[in-house]
């Protein structure tokens, strides 16, 4: 328990718990938590993915001999969480924050928003700038789209990608139009309407729908594909003398990379 005769044990005790809060509230919030995996530090200060690396003769016929095995069938790669993201929220005492929890509640939902908007459109700045991912070019349209879906998720299947914890990222526009669909139009709008959106599933692959995601472009991809790190770095207080109110800054870092690009498949308007 901190010392509550002691200003410093204070803070540092509310930072703690604002800190949960509003990391919380991030997780809740971004669609990365819903397509990426999270990597852990290793200890030195670094993230590092265990990128697998394709190696044939790691199962050999035994033929009552010693075995000889290719060196190692993963590669580290680090991750460097190189985007940093400052906020702030001002009100009218930390004291007032602390007892006021709709004020404070909101505030951080609000923040938190924009946050992970940022960090989300550079995930996927980075597959619309990779020249790695697979590509399918097509222009869109109700005729087309569910037979585009189905070839991006078999190009998945050659790679001999995972089944599970697939994503297909669209947009709502995308969506209707996928409703309209000839081939899906009898049994789509039945799912949407007993089930909710969060229970679509396109050629057995879990929908996720974000307006971060633009007209005619569909991402599928497994979880594994993409590596990302995001922490609250720092949380400090300040005084705004002149404004008569007290406010916290809080420093938000975030780092990602396409650890493997045979992983996803983007369609995009030819």
């Amino acid at each position: 328990m901190p010392n509550l005769q002691n200003t410093s044990e204070i803070k540092s005790a509310i930072a703690s718990v604002w800190k949960a809060e509003i990391q919380e509230e991030y997780m809740k919030r971004s669609i990365l938590e819903a397509i990426t995996y999270p990597v852990a530090m290793d200890g030195y200060g670094k993230y590092i993915i265990n990128k697998i690396v394709a190696d044939d003769d790691c199962v050999v016929d035994y033929d009552g001999n010693d075995l000889t095995f290719k060196k190692g069938a993963t590669e580290a790669i680090e991750l460097i969480p190189d985007q940093h993201k400052a906020f702030a929220m001002e009100f009218p005492t930390i004291d007032y924050a602390m007892t006021n929890t709709n004020a404070r509640e909101a505030l951080i939902r609000q923040r938190v928003n924009v946050l992970q908007l940022s960090t989300c459109n550079h995930v996927l700045g980075l597959i619309r700038a990779s020249e790695e991912i697979q590509k399918l070019e097509v222009t869109l349209s109700k005729t087309n789209i569910y037979d585009s879906i189905n070839t991006a998720v078999r190009k998945l299947d050659s790679k001999e990608v995972p089944s599970d914890s697939r994503v297909i990222l669209m947009n709502w526009a995308t969506l209707t139009m996928l409703e309209q669909s000839s081939q899906f139009a009898n049994n789509f709008h039945v799912a949407t309407e007993l089930n909710g959106l969060s229970n679509v599933t396109v050629s057995g692959v879990q929908v996720l729908l974000t307006n971060l995601i633009e007209d005619g472009e569909i991402i599928v991809l497994h979880k594994d594909a993409i590596a990302q790190v995001q922490y609250l770095d720092q949380i400090k207080f300040g005084e705004m003398e002149k404004r008569f109110s007290e406010y916290i800054k809080v420093l938000s870092v975030h780092g990602a990379l396409i650890a493997r690009p045979e992983s996803i498949v983007r369609i995009s308007a030819a």
